[in-house]
């Protein structure tokens, strides 16, 4: 985004990694540099209430949703995905 490389990109919190954006205000940071530029923040809602992160991910603006169906959706529709 910050390069014009992507008209749109999101990130997606699976897990584990929700705790660390929840609890780390240097990753804090970060995501609301990212979301200045336009990115979008997703976390997948099974593990947000399996970890009880779902109203502090949602204050840092993530939209929690059911991960299954979102995924689904944005492969239909062209997305390409990267993993790390």
């Amino acid at each position: 985004l910050k390069k014009k490389w992507m008209d749109q990109v999101r990130v997606i919190f699976w897990g584990p990694s929700q705790l660390t954006l929840t609890d780390n205000q240097d990753v804090q940071e970060k995501l609301k540099e990212f979301q200045s530029q336009g990115g979008e923040a997703w976390a997948c809602k099974k593990c947000a209430d399996d970890l009880g992160t779902g109203e502090r991910l949602a204050r840092l603006g993530v939209k929690v949703e059911s991960a299954g169906p979102m995924l689904t959706d944005m492969l239909k529709d062209g997305w390409h995905q990267l993993t790390f």
